[in-house]
């Protein structure tokens, strides 16, 4: 009894020491493993070196820069507007009898487009016609009789006043029929005035009062209103930085421009479209918008077909300003990080080397405007930018 329990004792302290020593074992054999790893890292990064440069060189393409007088093309943001607006007001008062057109239109000038009541101006013209008449009457009679008069004087048998009566009264029937001339043409006036008739040629808009409404002479409110849009303008801002970077840019002569009223202006519609015809500049604001820090400038462009609306957004180019000893190289060999723009060139050890750039403005043909940074004599890399880097050996090849 005492051998067994002795025997179950044994076996219960061995177990205990085999569970505690496998975590021990398995602990030391992870340091020992980490030991050994840290050993050779150290020892290979002692031993080992950073990789070489190729030692041949690598062939790459190249650009050489050249001073050249480009267009400037600045562009910006604008809108169209009717070149005239003009609120059609009734001259003569009246009913409206009559409207000749939709809203909407077209309208060429001269077309009709009411007509109020012309009865009683018509009535009007007759009386005056009629009195007229009455006057030429008045007036022949008068003639005789100062005629007779002047005859009799002749003969000295009449008295001076007789005479100077008989001419009195020639003189004021003269007069009356001026008068009534004068009441005639007053009344043809009015009389075409009922007949309202389009001023200019251009897109007539909402009727603001029709037909069997009773108008006064130039009412308070218009009739309907017209945009003249042939031609029609283009206005847009140009901040107040670009006006003078564009002057100092002159004044330094690197930029060649006509006169502004010499300059041309390429529109392009909103779906990216370029309008066929080019306008001229027509207006210059003479101050800033102290609001925008802006100043407006307009334009006038033909609309011959009506294809332009008052009030569509468009883009304004102007053609004419040409920026003269102007670096540019293409795009694909611009390298564009947080620290700022840079290119690859090879330099007079025919080794890479890095280059910061000052960009420009974007330019036709898929390149950039070096504004600093570059000159003629410079070499820039333009392929293989991945591939090389600043020390590498290469052979440059005239792209």
């Amino acid at each position: 009894m005492n051998t067994s329990s002795s025997g179950n004792s044994s076996l219960q302290l061995m177990g205990h020491l085999v569970r505690r020593g496998i975590p021990l074992v398995l602990l030391a054999a992870v340091l020992v493993t980490a030991y050994y790893y840290f050993e050779h890292q150290d020892h290979d990064e002692h031993h080992s070196t950073a990789p070489a440069m190729p030692t041949d060189p690598i062939p790459v393409s190249v650009f050489r820069p050249q001073a050249e007088t480009i267009p400037l093309g600045s562009r910006f943001l604008g809108q169209t507007e009717a070149s005239q607006v003009v609120e059609v007001r009734a001259r003569v008062a009246g009913h409206i009898v009559e409207r000749n057109f939709q809203e909407g239109e077209l309208v060429q000038q001269g077309t009709k487009l009411f007509q109020i009541d012309p009865r009683p101006f018509q009535v009007e013209l007759a009386q005056a016609q009629a009195s007229l008449a009455r006057a030429e009457a008045v007036l022949n009679q008068a003639g005789v009789s100062m005629r007779r008069q002047e005859q009799l004087e002749q003969r000295q048998a009449t008295s001076q006043q007789a005479l100077d009566t008989a001419q009195s009264d020639y003189q004021v029937a003269q007069a009356d029929v001026e008068l009534q001339k004068a009441r005639i043409a007053a009344a043809e006036l009015e009389l075409q005035y009922s007949t309202i008739e389009a001023p200019v040629t251009g897109r007539i808009g909402q009727v603001l009062t029709d037909v069997g409404n009773y108008i006064s002479a130039g009412g308070t409110e218009p009739l309907v209103t017209i945009h003249k849009v042939d031609p029609i303008y283009v206005r847009f801002p140009i901040t107040e930085h670009e006006i003078l970077r564009f002057r100092r840019q002159i004044s330094d002569g690197n930029i060649i421009s006509p006169a502004a009223e010499d300059l041309e202006l390429e529109i392009a519609l909103s779906d990216g479209a370029i309008y066929p015809y080019r306008g001229r500049i027509n207006f210059q604001d003479v101050q800033i918008d102290q609001n925008t820090g802006t100043m407006v400038v307009r334009g006038t462009v033909p609309n011959g077909n009506g294809d332009l609306m008052p009030g569509q957004f468009i883009h304004t180019t102007i053609h004419g300003p040409q920026r003269v000893n102007v670096i540019r190289i293409p795009q694909t060999a611009v390298r564009q990080t947080p620290t700022g723009a840079s290119v690859y060139v090879v330099n007079d050890q025919q080794q890479v080397e890095t280059r910061p750039v000052e960009l420009g403005e974007w330019s036709d043909g898929g390149k950039w405007i070096i504004e600093s940074g570059l000159t003629e004599s410079d070499q820039v890399i333009i392929d293989r930018l991945m591939m090389i880097r600043p020390g590498m050996p290469v052979t440059p090849n005239q792209g």
